[in-house]
Parts: structure tokens; C-alpha cells; sequence
């Protein structure tokens, strides 16, 4: 009777052919691990990652999935080859040119580390690579906003500007944010967002002019566009020279001195226009008092870490890198002069930014770009287009020189800093340091930690 209820059972459920357990293929592993290589890549350069980073971090990755790869980036395009591979195949990625998101920076330093650390499989790195891309930012667009207009307006207090023209500066400076953020979500608009910001900022800063007698108008359209200076862009280019990435270098460069002529036209238009229908009266600068200017210099931090998408618990590392950036370039133009002085601002800045880099096991990018804020000759390279613009060939060539110059002083101030203190070296694990045996086992030995801590 038993026999036969087990046989009128399995006629009404039949059972499921048992299947052996196969490992996965060494050529859909490959797969996998060729597609991580291409979602890195494409997260590193859209957070903004320098191409020489980028290029050490991909690597580092390919040693661990024992791939022979060969990488090469520009701002706009990114070739991954896989000569080994049985497809031999090369990817190509047309890419715009990244912003710098340091929220989003550190979690992809910590989604690489976790992976070259064993404690995340190949399918989940490139999961997280992918989720990361639609996680709200750090700050949402109004507080954005409010940051084009607090840095626009604590950075005129450095170029002499009085109260009058920080206030004018920060309403202008809202204006740009705003445009900004409309950008973002117009693609038309964003290619001529920038000539038109400049146009309207130029245009309203002789306006303010013609309202508030003695107001200068040409420190205000500085300040309002300074977040739109790529003076931090030039600094990258020179930078990627310096490390023989030419390409690279090159392209960032000539995108630069495009968008300076871009917010020079746009700065010239609008200003003479102002000029010709209001007329304004003669500008009377009046420097803004000791307290007002310590006001700026405690407000400019926050606003970088606004504009750079730091996360919340980092906004008193970026506060205190960049005073001490501050302070440098004050002791450097004292001691050697104003021309060199950027040498020992940046030599400063990044020694720090490496010490809580190595410390914290986070980017270096994460306190080094704000702090260099303070130093990009980016105001010495708008008011040198816009003097060429205007005419004034000599002046303008001797800004454009004196921007090259700072431009590699502070490269060669970052250069000795690494000399002094090695950066985070991304290097791969021992293979006898294995993924944990059983969940919840910590990895020991060497796996704790991919970063080679070298002195």
C-alpha cells in the first residue's frame, strides 16, 4: 500500500531532476569581471577622479581579477582594452567631462576597497557601482544654490571688495546657482549656460553699479562667476603634464582656455551694454573691515563643501584644510614671494590631505580639492582673457602667463608633498589572504587592509 501512494505521488508531483552544481565558467568570470572594469571606470571619471587616479585605481582592480588590461583616459572618452581575453576586446566610453562629487568619491574608494579586500564578490561591486549612480546627493538644489551665493560673495572680500559688493555679489551669485541648476536639466541650455551666465552677471553688476554709487562693478562679476573659473581645471591639466598624461593634460587644458574665452565674451557683452545704456558713476573701492573679512573666511569653507558635495561629517575636515591652505599661501608670500608662494600653499595642503587620507583610509581628493580653492589662479586667468577680450594684448598675455606659472608652482608644491608623504597606494592582497570561510568571519592578515601604508 506504501509502494503505491508513493507512486500515485509522484505521477500528481513528479521530482525534480536532481543537477549537479557547476562552478561558474572562467569565460563568464571574465565577463563579469570585464564589466566591472567598465562601470569603475565610468563612476571614476563621472565623480571627477584625475586620470592618472583613475588609471591606478583600474589597475589595481585588474591584478585582482588577473586580468591583463590596458587603460587610457581623457576628459571625454575612456578605452579599456582586454588583450588576453578570448573576445580581445576594447571598450570605448564617450564620456562628458565629470564634476567633482566627493560624497560619491568616497563610496566608490569604499566599494573598491571592500572588493580588493575579499569582502565583496565581483556581481555585488558592480551592483554597488550601479545603485550608486541614482543616490541622491549630498545637498539638495536649493542649498546648492545658497552655496554659489555664499562663495561668490566671501570670495570678494579676498579681492578688496566692501560690504556693498559681498551683498551685490551673493544675490548675483544666487542667479548663477539657479541657472546652474537649470542647467542641469535642460541640455540645450547647458551648453550656453555659461555665456549666459556671465553675460547676466556682468550686465547686473554695472546695474548695481548705476544703483549704488561707487559700487565696483568688475570685482562683483569676478566674484559671481568665480565658481565658473575653471582655474581648478588648469591646475588638473597641468598636473596630468607633469605626470606625462599629454593627452589627457592637453585636453583639459584647451577645454579650459575655451570656457575663459566663453565667460569673456559673455563678461564683455554684458558689461559694455550696461555701460553704454545706464552709465554708471566711477567705482570707489572701500575694503570691507577686519571682522566682516574672518566672517568670510569662516563662511568660504562650508560654501566649497557645498559646491563639491561633501558629506555632512566631512565639512570640518574641508573647514580646517582650507584655513590651513590660507594660512600657507600667507607664509609662503612672505617668505619667498607672491609668485612662488602657491609652491608652499599647495606643499602644505596636501601633506595634510595625505596624513587624514592614510589616517582615514579615505580619498585624498577629499580635503585637497577644497583646500585648493583657495589657491587656483583662476581670477588671474579670467581678468587676463578678459583684458585680451577688451584689447589689451600685453596685460593679457602677462596673465596668461603669470596662470601657467602659478599653475605650476602649485603641481610642483603637490609633487614634493607626495615625495614627503606617500599617498594611498592601491595594491592587491596575498592570494593565501581568501574570503572569509564561514558569513560573518572577519578577514585576517593582510586582507584587513589593500592599502599599502608605505613610509
Amino acid at each position: 500500500m506504501i509502494q503505491i501512494d508513493n507512486k500515485l505521488q509522484n505521477l500528481v508531483d513528479p521530482p525534480k531532476p536532481r543537477t549537479a552544481s557547476h562552478p561558474a565558467s572562467p569565460e563568464n568570470e571574465a565577463a563579469a569581471g570585464e564589466m566591472l572594469m567598465t562601470s569603475l571606470a565610468e563612476a571614476l571619471h563621472r565623480y571627477g577622479t584625475a586620470s592618472h587616479e583613475l588609471e591606478e585605481i583600474l589597475q589595481a582592480c585588474a591584478e585582482k581579477l588577473q586580468l591583463d588590461a590596458a587603460f587610457f583616459s581623457t576628459p571625454t572618452a575612456i578605452f579599456i582594452s582586454f588583450p588576453a581575453s578570448s573576445r580581445r576586446q576594447t571598450v570605448l566610453q564617450r564620456v562628458s567631462p565629470g564634476e567633482i562629487d566627493l560624497q560619491k568619491l568616497v563610496e566608490v574608494d569604499r566599494i573598491v576597497t571592500r572588493f580588493l579586500n575579499d569582502q565583496d564578490s565581483i556581481q555585488a561591486a558592480t551592483l554597488s557601482l550601479k545603485q550608486l549612480s541614482s543616490k541622491p546627493g549630498a545637498f539638495s538644489p536649493l542649498v546648492s544654490v545658497i552655496g554659489f551665493g555664499i562663495a561668490s560673495g566671501t570670495v570678494v572680500s579676498f579681492f578688496q571688495g566692501g560690504s556693498r559688493e559681498i551683498l551685490v555679489t551673493s544675490m548675483i551669485g544666487l542667479l548663477v546657482g539657479g541657472l546652474e541648476q537649470v542647467a542641469r536639466w535642460n541640455p540645450d541650455f547647458a551648453r550656453a549656460y555659461c555665456a549666459i551666465a556671465s553675460f547676466l552677471a556682468a550686465f547686473l553688476a554695472v546695474a548695481a553699479s548705476r544703483i549704488f554709487p561707487g559700487l565696483s562693478s568688475e570685482i562683483v562679476t569676478l566674484g559671481s562667476l568665480i565658481v565658473l573659473v575653471p582655474g581648478l581645471t588648469i591646475t588638473m591639466a597641468v598636473g596630468e603634464l607633469a605626470r606625462q598624461h599629454l593627452a589627457s593634460g592637453t585636453s583639459r587644458f584647451m577645454g579650459a582656455v575655451l570656457l575663459f574665452l566663453i565667460l569673456g565674451f559673455g563678461v564683455a557683452l554684458g558689461r559694455n551694454l550696461g555701460l553704454q545704456l545706464l552709465r554708471p558713476p566711477e567705482s570707489v573701492l572701500s575694503p570691507a573691515g577686519p571682522l566682516m573679512f574672518c566672517l568670510c573666511l569662516l563662511l568660504a569653507p562650508v560654501s566649497f563643501a557645498i559646491l563639491f558635495r561633501t558629506r555632512k561629517k566631512d565639512i570640518l575636515l574641508v573647514f580646517l584644510t582650507c584655513l590651513l591652505g590660507f594660512g600657507c599661501g600667507k607664509m609662503g608670500a612672505f617668505l619667498v614671494g607672491v609668485q612662488l608662494g602657491p609652491a608652499l600653499r599647495s606643499f602644505g595642503v596636501a601633506v595634510f590631505s595625505n596624513l587624514v587620507s592614510r589616517a582615514l583610509k579615505q580619498p585624498a581628493a577629499l580635503t585637497l580639492v577644497p583646500g585648493l580653492m583657495f589657491l587656483v589662479p583662476g581670477s588671474i586667468g579670467f581678468l587676463g582673457f578678459q583684458a585680451l577680450v577688451e584689447q589689451e594684448t600685453m596685460a593679457g598675455m602677462q596673465s596668461a602667463f603669470q596662470v601657467l606659472f602659478v599653475s605650476a608652482a602649485l603641481v610642483s608644491g603637490l609633487l614634493m608633498a607626495n615625495v614627503l608623504v606617500h599617498p594611498r597606494r592601491w595594491t592587491v592582497p596575498p592570494v593565501s589572504a581568501a574570503l572569509p570561510k564561514t558569513v560573518g568571519e572577519e578577514p585576517s592578515g593582510e586582507a584587513a587592509d589593500c592599502l599599502d601604508r608605505q613610509d
